[in-house]
């Protein structure tokens, strides 16, 4: 008996094509699926102290700051440095030359969040030392994407965040944009209802606005052996956060992204077994026994 070709040729399709459709989905993506490390540059500095470095644009090169915008010489921008300061008993992560750390997975382009988040303390914000993390240590839930041309949007999801001069605001959803607007009459400013916005704020390679104005990010692009570029985030602060409620919040990270393990294969066991396995074995034993039959 003979196998007939046509057969097994369309059953080696049909097993290889979800492979074949994630091959075609990750070429569209500037990151190849595997996992992937976002480091958090530092602001640069002469000395621990300052005096720190604006960027070409006038803008802090990774910055943090509540009511106005990064770079705003003589306002509330702040910089973010390597650094072991807790806060109100949170953060105090370990020297490591940069201002934060972040584990993602990327696949087809699609970002979604790893087994760290780790961002050091920012000094000396509008209401004093400020520390974010996440709940249990985990990035779990943070979720993004990245296409062909570097544009990329990244949610850092159950982020909380506590910080120096209100001890009581510890474990706090403070990105969650809740504020929401609201109405005036005469003197009096009556909020919307804070559940009726409770989007994480995203950051963003493109612009990002909120009520103190716009910032913008740039592309991710190869820079070495490496992917380099900034992200940013805007918005306003949410009820969870008591006396900051409304108030601007502007991010901006200079980010390195770096390759660090491919991801785990998934093989098409039954289809991969049968074909190749004892299902294709049998069936030429079958027709050597017709054969001698």
């Amino acid at each position: 008996m003979k196998m007939n070709k046509t057969a097994i040729a369309m059953a080696v399709a049909a097993s290889m094509g979800s492979a074949i459709s994630m091959i075609d989905t990750a070429s569209a993506a500037l990151l190849a699926d595997g996992n992937y490390q976002i480091v958090i540059n530092n602001t640069p500095y002469t000395s621990p102290s300052g005096p720190y470095v604006f960027g070409s644009d006038g803008a802090w090169n990774s910055g943090f700051t509540f009511g106005c915008q990064p770079g705003t010489k003589g306002c509330a921008s702040q910089s973010m440095y390597d650094n072991n300061v807790a806060v109100n008993g949170k953060g105090g992560a370990a020297t490591d030359g940069v201002a934060g750390r972040i584990n993602i997975s990327v696949v087809g382009g699609v970002i979604s969040g790893g087994n760290l988040f780790q961002v050091d303390t920012i000094k000396n914000t509008a209401g004093g030392n400020f520390e974010q993390y996440t709940a249990s240590g985990t990035a779990a839930g943070m979720i993004g994407a990245i296409d062909n041309a570097g544009n990329m949007t990244f949610t850092p999801n159950n982020r909380l965040g506590t910080v120096g001069s209100f001890p009581s605001l510890v474990d706090e959803r403070w990105n969650v944009d809740n504020f929401n607007g609201g109405t005036q009459v005469g003197t009096v400013f009556t909020p919307n209802d804070p559940n009726g916005n409770t989007a994480w704020n995203t950051f963003t390679t493109g612009a990002a606005t909120n009520s103190a104005g716009t910032t913008n990010g740039t592309l991710i692009a190869a820079c070495g052996t490496n992917y380099c570029g900034t992200l940013v985030s805007s918005g306003q602060v949410g009820a969870d956060w008591g006396g900051f409620f409304g108030a601007a919040v502007n991010e901006r990270w200079n980010v390195t992204i770096t390759f660090v393990s491919p991801l785990e294969t998934v093989v098409p066991v039954p289809a991969a077994v049968w074909l190749f396995g004892s299902g294709l074995l049998g069936l030429a034993g079958i027709a050597r026994r017709k054969k001698k039959a």
